[in-house]
């Protein structure tokens, strides 16, 4: 049977698509709740709670965006399915006790019971609330000289510490930390030294190599003391790949199960 290349190229690159996603990201102390499944998600519901960090000072906007990414991450996981926003939940509860609730997370990690019992009050048929922690947001310089450029390197990492609760039973459904990096390069060639060993004729001088290596460790020095690193790759954009490596991990459909729960 013969396929067309048009067929083979689209089998490919559903495969290379299909392998992406099926792709775990690791995850730090990774709890689940046995009561914590694809039925359960689907029949309950969940909800965005929000977003802190204990490491660096993070701005309502900026903890909104990354809520966002969060369920964004969750939609892209669960198609089709209602996914209560961080927004709703801050106007649920009052901005002001939203807030106290928040700065305590960003303190200890940790959800008082009365912030759950007050969210399992105001906000009906939803049982599951994501809360997100940024616990790492480090950003490294790196250099490397090889014998034709030099490497200038930036790089991001970031740990984000994710909790689900359940609201039934005022506990942790899911918790673990994700990890996720990136880098921003430049490279900038060496000058290439002359060598007058090319020539088979003339016999080998070994100034000639003093020469090179000084011109070498002079352009070197040049190049180091006159390029500047790359800026660092972007906070949210580091935070979307943990939200994403946390919404891989979320329980997935059973096998054998072709009715939508």
């Amino acid at each position: 049977m013969k396929i067309s290349m048009q067929t083979f190229v689209l089998t490919v690159i559903s495969g290379i698509f299909l392998a992406a996603c099926s792709t775990k990201v690791p995850v730090e102390g990774l709890y689940q709740s046995n009561n914590f499944t694809y039925p359960s998600i689907h029949h309950e519901h969940i909800g965005v709670g929000g977003v802190t960090s204990s490491v660096t000072n993070t701005s309502p906007a900026t903890a909104n965006t990354y809520a966002a990414s969060i369920r964004n991450s969750v939609i892209h996981k669960y198609p089709g399915l209602d996914i209560m926003p961080a927004g709703q939940m801050a106007s649920a509860l009052g901005r002001t006790h939203y807030n106290q609730m928040m700065q305590a997370y960003t303190s200890n990690g940790v959800i008082d019971e009365k912030y759950l019992s007050e969210m399992k009050q105001h906000i009906r048929g939803m049982r599951y609330v994501i809360f997100g922690r940024i616990v790492q947001d480090s950003v490294g310089n790196h250099r490397n000289t090889y014998s034709d450029r030099i490497d200038f390197s930036t790089n991001r990492t970031m740990r984000v510490e994710y909790k689900i609760y359940d609201l039934n039973d005022k506990q942790i459904a899911w918790s673990g930390t994700v990890r996720q990096s990136a880098h921003a390069d430049n490279s900038y060639p060496l000058p290439k030294m002359p060598n007058n060993n090319d020539d088979p004729n003339k016999p080998h001088d070994s100034r000639d190599d003093l020469v090179r290596q000084s011109l070498n460790l002079a352009a070197t020095a040049f190049i180091q003391g006159n390029h500047d690193y790359p800026v660092a790759p972007s906070a949210y954009g580091v935070f979307r790949k943990t939200s994403n490596g946390f919404a891989s991990r979320l329980p997935v459909k059973p096998k054998g199960n072709h009715k939508r729960s």
